[in-house]
């Protein structure tokens, strides 16, 4: 349990605490950019890959083929679109469990919330994107906060009383005699909140600086051994996005005596270029890259008109990493003490922007990064890419295809013999197609034949997609790239098999993210616990109505977890959907379901969800409304005949779940008994008619079980039944005869010695 958060502190540091602070994160930010220079190169290429642009090649030849095939973009955008809708195509989409009964209707509240928050800050839209960098670079990261914005707008507001008006010294009036009034106005300037609750940040693959050797972004502990010591993002923010953050993140800005106003900031600000003259520690190469090829002139953005409002871009850092502070614990004295910290750098100007405890940020301790993999490593924290994973593939295939278009060319557009006029040099001689060549014979012009092998060089490729899609295990059905014979062919079973084979591939992939998804939701919940207000309006998943939620109200006391709602995966629809049909199709033939509304409801429940009914109470109303067929004990219905419950004469209902050999016997030692004898025999009609019903169930119930038999042996169901039905059972042919003696409901029966009627005997 949780109690009141404080709002976050930030820690003091004095002048040269800060100067230290400053210059320790930069060194270890320049060194962990210095010993990826080369892997900064490769995801150069990798970024380069998927826009489709590539270094130029050395041909074999003038104007030979230099042609690129479009494979890792198709590559990326097919697993991508897998990924995303194997996670956020669940419904519902926030599952998980509370481990206290008494905390159900709060977790209930809290995974509400939950989706309510991912819808709110556009969390599909921001995953697919960090998926896209993920799939691209092997490692995809966002940020989560939580932030409070505001609006201002004007408002008018009454000033004064209402005023009559007068021409002259007569009062005006409208048509229908009332006076003509004024009312006095000024406007004012309202302030409210906007928004209040968490965006997720998409970090580029540069963004995200940490030493290589660990496996995850949480601080390095003992329950974390392969965390990160220390992570560095890193955001280009602009002059007016600091100032606003000076009173909340950046709240050392004020006390700096050098830099407390904007035209300080200006007169200092780096080359906006991007170069590494202008303080970006050569970690900007994926932006000029990106400029160049965009066609943008960053150096456009130094210019400056009259009328220009200078609002120069920095390179900020974020730095999660331990630091020593001074606190005073529990008995009041000061202790020195090595806790994780959220310390704010601007680059250039070197400055010191504001530190916090990592716990002010998010109380549980942990960093609120989310992290996606793509194929893990061990003991590497950046994962391998499908660019990395494709890039040989990549280019044998733009090889094979060019040589394809060049053999073509070849043969369908051949070079020929002819004799010059003149002399000339054997070793100019060149074999290009449609160039002519040379020789002595003045005979005639020579075609030479040229063999058509085109089909060898597309046969090749074919091939060459087929280990493309096994190497990543997915299967293109819109290119024809699937096989079109055999097992795996392209009808209905071929295509659920071609699926199957696919989500075994990405089933790991999908765990993954199935373990972000609920980190990303644990995040979300703690930070509304942290930060929220007191009360907020959400709409519940399956509710009709906007529902009033206070804080109080989502605080769990035991333990919880959140889940993705569905299983992840690609099938993960199409087989909850089969599972739905069939729990409905039992629902139609099974007593027990069918006896008990809530059961009933549940099954027509979980079908409306797997078809994607995001609401299913419209069509059949809340469970609470339903009203429970719960099986009573045969003591309890004696108690209620006894006391005309359902009327004189009306029988105690019966359920499927009775035992109803147990039920009739306890019925006759009833009737048999003192007690019932004391009570006179009151309402003797209620306890027949209701041992008749126990009979009708118990031979109901034979039939259905004769039938299923009988489906199982492969005989006729209907049959069986039919037989079943002409010859009871010899077990139950004394309790049908006694009801045949019954006669009309009410007749007594004869009686024993006592005087107590004698019920026909059951089973």
């Amino acid at each position: 349990m949780v109690g009141i958060f404080a709002d976050p502190e930030p820690l003091q540091f004095t002048e040269e605490e800060q100067e230290t602070i400053v210059q320790t994160q930069l060194s270890l930010y320049r060194r962990e950019i210095e010993q990826r220079q080369t892997w900064a190169s490769d995801h150069e290429q990798y970024d380069a890959m998927h826009r489709g642009i590539y270094s130029t090649r050395d041909l074999p030849w003038p104007n030979a083929a230099d042609l690129h095939v479009q494979m890792p973009f198709w590559l990326v955008d097919s697993i991508g679109a897998r990924q995303t809708q194997g996670i956020w195509g669940q419904t519902p989409l926030v599952g998980g469990e509370a481990r206290e009964d008494s905390d159900m209707e709060a977790f209930r509240h809290a995974s509400g919330y939950v989706q309510w928050a991912l819808e709110s800050a556009d969390a599909r839209a921001k995953w697919s994107m960090v998926s896209k960098t993920r799939n691209i670079h092997g490692m995809g990261v966002a940020e989560v906060d939580y932030v409070t914005t505001h609006r201002t707008y004007r408002e008018k507001e009454q000033s004064g009383l209402p005023e009559p008006q007068f021409a002259g010294s007569e009062l005006l009036t409208e048509n229908d005699g009332k006076p003509v009034v004024t009312i006095p106005y000024e406007s004012k300037i309202k302030r409210e909140i906007k928004y209040q609750g968490p965006v997720i940040v998409g970090l580029g693959y540069d963004d995200v600086i940490a030493p290589m050797n660990g496996t995850n972004l949480q601080p390095n502990s003992p329950d974390n051994p392969h965390g990160a010591d220390y992570v560095f993002c890193r955001q280009m923010e602009s002059l007016s996005l600091i100032w606003s953050k000076r009173q909340d993140s950046y709240t050392a800005i004020d006390s700096n005596d050098k830099f407390n106003d904007k035209q300080d900031w200006i007169d200092a600000a780096p080359s906006q270029d991007r170069s590494t003259t202008g303080g970006y520690e050569n970690n900007s190469r994926r932006s000029r890259q990106q400029d160049h090829h965009e066609g943008r002139q960053r150096s456009q953005v130094n210019s400056q008109t009259p009328e220009a409002r200078p609002n120069p871009e920095f390179e900020i850092l974020k730095c999660y990493t331990p630091w020593e502070i001074e606190s005073v614990d529990q008995d009041g004295n000061e202790t020195t003490e090595e806790v994780e910290c959220i310390i704010f750098i601007c680059v250039k100007p070197q400055l010191f922007l504001g530190a916090f405890r990592l716990s002010d940020v998010l109380w549980t301790g942990q960093r609120p990064l989310m992290e996606l993999h793509y194929h893990r490593v061990p003991g590497r924290l950046y994962s391998m890419g499908v660019m990395e994973i494709g890039k040989h593939l990549s280019a044998e295939l733009d090889t094979i295809h060019n040589m394809r278009v060049d053999v073509g060319f070849a043969t369908n557009l051949p070079f020929f013999f002819y004799r010059t006029s003149s002399a000339f040099d054997p070793n100019d001689i060149e074999l290009i197609p449609l160039k002519g060549i040379p020789v002595d014979n003045i005979g005639d012009v020579q075609f030479p034949q040229m063999q058509n092998v085109t089909s060898f060089y597309h046969q090749e490729e074919l091939l060459l997609y087929s280990l493309i899609e096994r190497v990543f295990g997915v299967t293109d059905l819109f290119l024809g790239v699937s096989p079109t014979q055999g097992a795996a062919a392209r009808h209905a079973t071929g295509f659920v098999g071609t699926q199957q084979e696919a989500l075994s591939r990405m089933s790991e992939i999908l765990q993954q993210d199935a373990d972000s998804f609920s980190t990303l939701c644990h995040m979300l919940y703690n930070l509304e616990l942290q930060f929220g207000p007191d009360e907020r309006l959400i709409r519940l998943t399956g509710d009709t109505n906007w529902t009033k939620i206070n804080r109080q109200q989502l605080i769990l006391q035991g333990e919880y977890d959140f889940r993705l709602g569905a299983n992840a995966g690609m099938m993960a629809s199409q087989i909850k959907q089969e599972r739905a049909q069939a729990i409905l199709t039992l629902a139609a033939q099974s007593p027990l379901i069918n006896g008990d509304p809530g059961r009933r409801w549940e099954a027509e429940n979980n079908y409306l969800y797997a078809i994607g009914e995001p609401n299913p109470t419209k069509y059949i109303g809340d469970k609470d409304s339903v009203q429970p067929n719960t099986p009573k004990t045969q003591s309890e219905e004696n108690g209620e005949m006894v006391q005309f419950v359902f009327g004189e004469g009306g029988p105690a209902p019966v359920t499927p779940n009775d035992n109803d050999q147990k039920h009739l016997q306890e019925l006759n030692e009833f009737l048999t008994s003192d007690e019932y004898a004391g009570l006179k025999f009151i309402n003797y009609r209620a306890f027949a008619a209701h041992q008749q019903l126990h009979m009708q169930q118990m031979q109901q119930k034979q039939q259905q079980q004769a039938a299923q038999a009988a489906q199982a042996a492969g005989t006729n169901p209907e049959g069986q039944a039919s037989q079943t039905a002409e010859r009871p059972n010899a077990r139950n042919v004394a309790a049908l005869e006694g009801v045949g003696q019954m006669g009309q409901m009410g007749a007594i029966p004869s009686s024993n010695g006592n005087g107590m009627p004698q019920m026909p005997q059951g089973v």
